[in-house]
């Protein structure tokens, strides 16, 4: 709608205001129109009157109005990404690998910014201007890349080995959901296995650069299956059984 006066609750310019406004853009009915811009144009006279009925209370929540949106005024992306689909958008292949598990939301979000390469690291931070080098502070022996916080540094290799799943080092982190289970894995719930412990490994590298907490394997296994404990709760009744496979199997590696 075009507007002849400004505000916080407007997003454009007023129409007079705008630096491509020319006189000759006020038609004789009092509507507004400015070549390019194929919108419909309110007139003066439904402007002045609608702004008399407005009314704005500075206590009320904004509430967002749109076929996409929850009953809570969230946004709906599962919505949207429906509506992609059904434009013919192709499915990418790691929806499914992200989002279709058992992990809590907050683990799948990191899994979908992991493969995309948009976890916070200091190559990234590098060139925000944000850190003067991209050095590793835990090994000090590379740049520290989402691959290299992964697969590549000391921690994460020792961890991957130990769990006898080294298909996974210097993997690229947009390969990741091409991954497969081992003999060491178990099949189901695979996925969330693999979001559980990059998370895991993320948890442990911010606890040696954040707060010089540099664990030994055996006290990050541990903690892997005290927290496996903790997301079994999450699993349906008939798969609680894979979350016991998971602690035994980092009970086994944290052994020396």
């Amino acid at each position: 709608m075009a507007h002849f006066y400004s505000g916080p609750y407007t997003t454009e310019r007023p129409i007079l205001a705008r630096p491509d406004f020319e006189p000759g853009h006020i038609n004789p009915d009092g509507s507004s129109h400015i070549p390019g811009r194929s919108r419909p144009k309110r007139t003066r006279p439904e402007v002045e009157g609608i702004l008399p009925r407005t009314l704005l209370q500075e206590s009320a929540r904004d509430q967002r109005s749109s076929p996409f949106c929850k009953a809570d005024s969230s946004l709906d992306t599962g919505a949207i990404y429906q509506l992609l689909k059904a434009k013919g958008q192709p499915n990418d292949a790691r929806a499914t690998f992200i989002w279709q598990n058992s992990a809590p939301p907050r683990v799948q979000l990191f899994m979908w910014l992991l493969l995309r390469g948009r976890i916070q690291c200091r190559t990234i931070l590098l060139k925000k201007n944000v850190v003067q080098d991209a050095v590793c502070e835990v090994c000090r022996e590379a740049e520290e890349t989402p691959e290299h916080i992964i697969s590549g540094c000391t921690i994460s290799k020792q961890f991957w080995e130990k769990l006898g799943f080294t298909v996974i080092i210097g993997m690229p982190v947009d390969s990741i959901h091409n991954l497969t289970p081992t003999s060491t894995i178990p099949t189901q719930e695979f996925s969330t296995f693999v979001a559980f412990a990059c998370w895991q490994l993320r948890k442990a590298r911010n606890a040696a650069v954040f707060r010089n907490e540099l664990k030994t394997q055996a006290q990050v296994f541990a903690e892997c299956r005290n927290t496996a404990m903790l997301w079994r709760a999450r699993m349906p009744r008939r798969k609680k059984g894979v979350a016991d496979q998971w602690c035994q199997l980092f009970e086994m590696a944290r052994q020396p």
